[in-house]
């Protein structure tokens, strides 16, 4: 549903956005355990090849999800994601929250005890032999660096990562990437459809008119089924 809440390119009246100096990678320790669930999920399989997370989010109702900070995003997103998918019950989510809620001080003696942390971090999802999403086909890129592409006008009801302020819009062709899972169909258990993605340079004047920011380029990673030749 990229016509959801999520997608916000080019939308105005959401406000600057903060930039904090020094920022950590994570807030809270809760936040470093969200991001630790999602590797273990994707390696493990259980959420395709990330198409499935990614649909879950963007299916949170728009007044969570704008509320929501990032890793709170992920994480409704991926209890979600784990009911639809039958692999956890909503009961047995409110269940260990709430066994959670009653250790809380027992956990805070646990963690001025100065226990060693586990060292490392978990390293790219693979399948196949293949590093995350890559996967190998056989047949030739259908374009090549330098051609000049149109973005598809397409509204599609589910999961897609194409934004719709591109579609129907001219781009040139500036990288060759290799063949990726599909997030279209990989979402919605429809396999994983494996195509070439590519670098797509749009201009800013063609994307928003006259009163675009002169001289800039939006760049975006576009899987091959999204493009058209120019």
């Amino acid at each position: 549903m990229v016509n959801g809440q999520h997608d916000q390119g080019g939308m105005q009246s959401f406000g600057t956005i903060p930039r904090p100096q020094n920022e950590p990678v994570f807030h809270a320790p809760w936040e470093g355990r969200v991001e630790a669930m999602t590797m273990v999920l994707l390696v493990a399989g259980h959420l395709g090849g990330g198409g499935v997370l990614r649909y879950a989010i963007e299916s949170l109702p728009p007044l969570l999800y704008l509320q929501d900070s990032y890793f709170e995003r992920h994480l409704d997103g991926l209890e979600n994601a784990l009911v639809q998918r039958m692999l956890l019950e909503r009961d047995e989510i409110r269940d260990r929250v709430e066994q959670l809620a009653s250790a809380k001080d027992s956990r805070n003696v646990q963690s001025s005890s100065g226990g060693a942390q586990p060292a490392g971090t978990p390293g790219p999802p693979t399948r196949g032999g293949e590093p995350g999403n890559r996967r190998q086909v056989d047949y030739p890129p259908r374009f090549a660096v330098g051609d000049d592409v149109i973005a598809r006008n397409i509204h599609p009801r589910g999961h897609t990562r194409l934004p719709r302020y591109v579609r129907g819009r001219r781009g040139r062709i500036t990288r060759i990437h290799p063949a990726a899972v599909f997030a279209d169909t990989d979402a919605h258990g429809m396999g994983e459809n494996p195509q070439y993605v590519y670098t797509v340079s749009f201009d800013s004047h063609d994307l928003w008119g006259d009163t675009a920011e002169a001289n800039l380029k939006v760049q975006l990673g576009l899987w091959e089924s999204y493009l058209d030749a120019a």
